[in-house]
């Protein structure tokens, strides 16, 4: 069964104790609420394999804040234990193999750069 926006939602706003998922859609850089949006969008894109765009619009963003939002999730995920834990918590809730979705975190993302040699 695929997991839904709506479902990625639900699991974010209760693992960060939001009265509900429509918080989350407020126009504000608050702390409280920056985080569990990033972590919406990034889990959206992975999960659901929305575009970076459709992920941004979503949340009346762009999609360079989207992309944002994944390098945040990274860099926590990396260096902070409770940013971990938080995750862990949300995809828990979300996916029997939350292992797949965390090493798509980790890894690059669709798009790969080539660099050409001089000739």
């Amino acid at each position: 069964m695929k997991t839904t926006k709506k479902e990625i939602l639900n699991s974010v706003s209760t693992e960060y104790g939001l009265s509900g998922y429509s918080e989350m859609y407020q126009k504000t850089r608050k702390l409280e609420l920056r985080e569990p949006r990033q972590l919406c969008m990034t889990l959206m894109r992975i999960m659901l394999d929305l575009t970076w765009s459709e992920c941004g619009l979503e949340f009346m963003l762009t999609h360079a804040t989207a992309i944002h939002s994944r390098k945040v999730w990274r860099d926590f995920y990396v260096t902070d234990k409770k940013k971990r834990v938080t995750l862990r918590n949300v995809l828990s809730r979300l996916t029997e193999s939350p292992d797949v979705v965390i090493s798509k975190l980790l890894t690059d993302d669709r798009y790969t750069f080539i660099i050409r040699k001089k000739q």
